[in-house]
């Protein structure tokens, strides 16, 4: 099972994807959390661009793509694979949303992520 939490921040998904995780640990599943953009390279330069200055929006775009690939083959699929259930404060439709408000055909952003 694959769960994502969207939503602007401060809305409280983390601490929803918690409660779930929680609730659902409590009834023996494994469940694997995680967030996007991620803590790894590609992800950590997209956070930290909040403090240093907004890229480009192609860099930026490029950078969650490259981000959302490595998290898929590290994390998700591999956890999906062996019957953990994978809970995410966020994934591709923020991408859609947040790029889409820099220019960028949301419908290709999902046909690329899909």
């Amino acid at each position: 099972m694959f769960i994502v939490f969207e939503g602007i921040d401060g809305t409280g998904k983390s601490t929803q994807v918690n409660l779930l995780a929680d609730a659902l640990r409590a009834q023996g599943r494994e469940v694997i959390t995680s967030k996007e953009p991620t803590d790894g390279p590609h992800g950590k330069r997209l956070r930290d661009s909040a403090s240093t200055g907004r890229l480009l929006p192609e860099e930026e775009l490029d950078l969650f793509h490259r981000d959302r690939k490595e998290h898929v083959a590290s994390l998700i699929a591999p956890a999906l694979a062996r019957g953990a259930i994978v809970i995410l404060d966020r994934y591709y439709f923020s991408t859609m949303a947040y790029q889409g408000l820099r220019g960028f055909d949301p419908a290709e952003i999902r046909k690329a992520n899909e």
